[in-house]
This record gives structure tokens, sequence and C-alpha cells, in this order.
């Protein structure tokens, strides 16, 4: 009985075949993305802001994220579709999360997954950390196979109001000496019935003369008057 061998170089290159075979899916499930969420500051409290839910990463075709915040400093006021369309949502406001998920047929390459409108209801200064709970965000591929994933908090927080001053008329100067500032109006401007002179001073009587000049007038007619009851005695 005859056997009949294959090459040495032919068998080798079956191997490698299978090698790459068995490699290919366990490739596939290395892959990974990013989720994460923008930070953003509110300039005062009742003010909104928005951030933005993004994956960085490859064939992106679903993901389901559960974010939670502050509730004593945000709400949540609308939440949006962005690259994809407007997300499934359920938004618990008094325990503080909103879970959001949305998936399609065909995947893309670092998408902008959604938007979170929030309203602020905290105090200037205050801040929330955006964050997301682990086991319940995922993201998956076109073929519909979860892939690893990592998460970015992101935050909001609102202005303090440090190195703005507000005057009494109601306007802003800020430190570093910009805006406008109401001591600095026209020299010539009324007070009264008097004249506001550039150093500031005010005439009272409506004339438009000077102290000095009434006191300089008054004891002119004074001297005056000595005079002439000299010469008639």
């Amino acid at each position: 009985m005859t056997t009949n061998r294959l090459p040495d170089g032919t068998t080798l290159l079956l191997v490698a075949l299978c090698l790459a075979l068995v490699a290919v899916p366990i490739a596939a499930t290395q892959d990974s993305a990013t989720l994460s969420l923008s930070s953003a500051e509110a300039e005062s409290a009742s003010d909104t802001v928005t951030v933005t839910l993004a994956a960085d990463g490859s064939d992106v075709a679903g993901y389901q994220a559960n974010v939670t915040f502050d509730p004593s400093v945000v709400q949540v006021q609308r939440v949006s579709g962005a690259d994809y369309s407007d997300p499934v949502q359920n938004v618990d406001n008094e325990a503080g999360w909103v879970f959001l998920t949305q998936s399609q047929a065909n995947g893309v390459d670092d998408p902008q997954l959604a938007t979170i409108t929030f309203e602020v209801v905290g105090s200037a200064g205050e801040r929330s950390t955006l964050s997301f709970v682990e086991s319940d965000t995922r993201v998956n591929d076109a073929a519909g196979a979860h892939v690893d994933v990592s998460l970015d908090s992101g935050t909001v927080s609102v202005a303090d109001g440090a190195g703005v001053t507000a005057h009494g008329d109601g306007s802003q100067a800020t430190a570093d000496g910009g805006g406008e500032d109401p001591a600095a109006g026209t020299a010539n401007q009324q007070v009264g019935s008097g004249t506001a002179t550039p150093g500031g001073a005010a005439g009272g009587n409506g004339t438009g003369l000077s102290t000095p000049m009434l006191v300089g007038g008054a004891a002119a007619l004074l001297a005056g008057g000595v005079l002439l009851g000299r010469r008639a005695s």
C-alpha cells in the first residue's frame, strides 16, 4: 500500500491558514471603544447647558448608557439624537439618572450619539459630576457583538461670579477693568439744580457759581459798606 505525503511546504501553508482563521474572530473581539461625556459651565443658576455623549471607536452601530448626576445641581430637561436618531430614554430627576439607548443597521466611526440638555437648579460655584453606571453601559458593532468599552465622565459646573463687580445702576465691570463704569460719566452731569465740575464738586445754588466766588463777592460788598459808612460820618 502506497501513502502519498504532502510536501512540507504545503503542510506548513495549511497550518498557517488554519491559524489565521482561528485568529480572525479573536482579533475582532479585541476591538474597543470609549464612551465619553463632554463638560459644560453654566453662566448662572437657572441657566441651561448641553453635553454630548460620544463614542470613540470604529463600526459603532448601537449603544446604551446610564448616566448619573447630582439632582440638587442639575436636572435633565431634554435628550436628543445626534449622529443617531433620538434615543429611547428614561429619566429620573429625583434620583439623578438618565438611561438612553439606540441602535442602527450600519456602523459609524467615532459618532456623536446623543445630547443631554440640563437645567441648572443649583447655586453659583456648585458642580455635578456626570458618571456612567458601568454595568448598564455598552456598545455593539454592526454584527451585533459587544465591544470592550472604556468610560470618560464629564461635569456641569455653575460659574461662581468671581471677578464681576455690580454697580448701583445695575451695570457690571470685570476685574480686568472691562465693562462700563458709571463713575466715569460726563464731566458736566447735572446734580440737582447745580452743575458737577470735573473734580466732582457741585454748586447747590442753581447759578453755576462756586462757593469761593460767593464768599469773595460777599466780602467785597461788606468792605464797600464799611468805607461808605466812614465817609458818611
